[in-house]
């Protein structure tokens, strides 16, 4: 089992792909040395804004390689495994670990609203396939449903070692830090918005979008949390929730490629069906990073 410590900003990097939709090698590479050398304390790759539902099972493990390859051990990796079916979360884990990530997460499997009983029965059967942690991804708003609190509560009970809640809701973090009793379970905050009062709840990560294109502004964050400089924290706050709001005018993960070409970083394209942000997306865009000082 990994003995990195899990902790910080975590970004969930997105996957530069050349013109014709393949990946680009190159470019990923550089990208993910890229936020290593800004600082990021952790990283969570090919989930959502890492476009892991737009690959099939052998791009996920080609790319997976790569970013382990870039990191090469200086910073830990959860990467996220899920898929919409058993047999290839199971592959997905079992090769993870096999090249050295830290750990692996899963959404639960999506489109099929799944009964507890199923979901249950997913989790064991990654937790008993790898040696390294099984997180669980809570994204009720892409997977179609959630994990209630007292079922999370069970899945720690058999293995789950913690949680990236999406939920985008406080309440629900409440209620599932007060029903999952297992001391060493681990808290992580899975939107940039909500960074602020999750890490004062007891996350000790954030998955941040804004980490993906502005990971020193994102850092700022966490390190005035850390310094219990809480004014200033509440500034910042409200700051990164304003430049989410830049980063999803259309599709967060376009934003993201956005925003690095306006920072002067190529590092490549989304991939179709995801389209570039037209002219006048990208002049507004600009605007409001003006607007906040990052340009």
């Amino acid at each position: 089992m990994s003995e990195k410590r899990i902790y910080g900003v975590m970004p969930a990097p997105i996957v530069p792909f050349k013109e014709d939709g393949e990946v680009d090698e190159r470019k990923l590479r550089e990208y993910i040395t890229w936020l290593v050398d800004k600082g990021v304390h952790t990283l969570f790759p090919l989930g959502s804004f890492g476009g892991g539902p737009l690959m099939n099972v052998e791009e996920r493990k080609r790319c997976a390689e790569i970013i382990a390859e870039a990191v090469n051990g200086r910073i830990p990796i959860i990467c996220h495994i899920g898929a919409q079916n058993t047999r290839d979360s199971v592959e997905l884990a079992k090769h993870a670990e096999k090249i050295g990530m830290d750990a692996v997460a899963s959404v639960p499997p999506p489109y099929y609203k799944h009964v507890p009983e199923t979901i249950k029965a997913y989790y064991k059967e990654l937790i008993d396939a790898v040696s390294v942690p099984v997180y669980a991804y809570n994204f009720p708003g892409a997977v179609g449903y959630g994990i209630a609190p007292d079922l999370l509560a069970e899945l720690a009970e058999i293995g789950l070692a913690g949680i990236k809640d999406s939920s985008l809701d406080l309440v629900y973090l409440t209620r599932a830090m007060y029903a999952v009793k297992k001391s060493d379970f681990i808290w992580v905050n899975g939107t940039a918005p909500l960074m602020f009062p999750a890490i004062m709840m007891g996350a000790v990560a954030c998955v941040a979008g804004t980490a993906n294109s502005f990971p020193e502004f994102t850092i700022s964050l966490w390190d005035a949390i850390q310094a219990k400089e809480y004014k200033k924290a509440a500034e910042l706050q409200k700051k990164i929730t304003q430049l989410v709001g830049l980063q999803a005018m259309t599709i967060p993960i376009v934003g993201v490629h956005e925003m690095l070409r306006l920072r002067g970083l190529d590092f490549g394209y989304p991939r179709p069906p995801l389209r570039p942000f037209t002219d006048a997306q990208r002049a507004k865009l600009k605007e409001g990073l003006v607007e906040l000082g990052l340009l």
